[in-house]
């Protein structure tokens, strides 16, 4: 596609689309790297890669979730989850803490709230 472009051949060079679209056909968006280390470098510069993206995304979720009403589960309530023995059912401790139970389970398999260090409540 970059040698249809541009005329020039990629001489064993990475094209990718600059426009971190894998999807785009647009020829004006093709770059060429020497290396995957490159394009990831690309990617990162602008903001594709757990960077600005990422975090952006992050803080987006967050405001609509508390204009909805919604607010993150505690660390304390994260910690006691984790550390309930299996006699106490995952419905049992949702509903003593007010979460859901599906965000309960997904805490206690280890799905979510993986940034929570593991220790006492």
């Amino acid at each position: 596609m970059l040698s249809i472009s541009s005329g020039a051949p990629t001489g064993g060079k990475l094209a990718f689309m600059a426009c971190c679209n894998s999807k785009c056909v647009n020829p004006e968006h093709v770059r060429v790297a020497a290396s995957k280390a490159e394009i990831c470098a690309h990617y990162s510069a602008v903001g594709t890669r757990k960077g600005t993206h990422y975090e952006q995304r992050i803080a987006a979720v967050r405001k609509a979730q508390a204009a909805r009403g919604l607010v993150p589960t505690p660390e304390s309530v994260v910690r006691v989850i984790r550390a309930a023995g299996s006699e106490v059912t995952t419905r049992a401790l949702a509903r003593a803490h007010g979460i859901a139970d599906q965000t309960a389970s997904r805490i206690r398999r280890g799905e979510s709230h993986r940034g929570v260090a593991q220790g006492a409540a």
